[in-house]
């Protein structure tokens, strides 16, 4: 995602305002945003796994937990579970974990270009909102046993599920949303 988890939270809050539902033309108006920023709302909302849907967005239940929690601790145990669902994240914490802190912002923007094949252009942005999660609701040694895959030996993880947009082979799932788009001539 290329919003901070709190960005996503407003826009699946509106949703939950509007009922739990809503279009893209329904968040244009409740977050008086439009076009590529709203698009790209949407879409690191998605990623960030608090809603599911294209063309009517929902709330996912891990957008559920936040708003609802059942238990004290559910909402922050949410968003960790919101940032340990993205890979790069959760890789890049467990890299670091051990030593506690990450490394400087050019140092980090390094590593994710090099070694994670960040696109460059969004380097610093993945940075910031890596460092920003860290410092805000992950603090180094927190218990991310909830997010580990299930290993062979352990029988009661067997039946953990897989976040939605993984398969069954552990492959990454890419979803891609467009409109389709006519030639104006008939040539072309």
């Amino acid at each position: 995602p290329l919003n901070k988890l709190e960005d996503a939270i407003d826009v699946a809050r509106a949703v939950k305002e509007l009922g739990g539902f809503a279009t893209k033309i329904d968040l244009e108006n409740a977050l008086r945003i439009k076009g590529g920023g709203l698009a790209r709302k949407i879409a690191s909302t998605r990623r960030w796994g608090l809603l599911s849907g294209t063309g009517q967005l929902k709330l996912t239940d891990l957008a559920k937990e936040i708003f609802y929690p059942t238990t004290s601790t559910q909402a922050e145990d949410a968003k960790a579970k919101a940032f340990f669902g993205i890979t790069l994240f959760k890789t890049v914490y467990d890299r670091f974990k051990e030593s506690g802190q990450l490394p400087k912002d050019e140092l980090l923007r390094n590593i994710l270009i090099t070694n994670y094949h960040v696109v460059e252009d969004y380097a610093g942005t993945v940075a910031n909102i890596i460092k920003k999660s860290i410092s805000t609701f992950i603090p180094f040694g927190k218990d991310v046993s909830f997010v580990s895959e299930p290993t062979e030996s352990s029988t009661e993880d067997k039946n953990i599920p897989k976040p939605d947009f993984v398969d069954e082979s552990g492959n990454l799932k890419v979803f891609i949303e467009a409109k389709t788009i006519y030639p104006i001539a008939k040539d072309i």
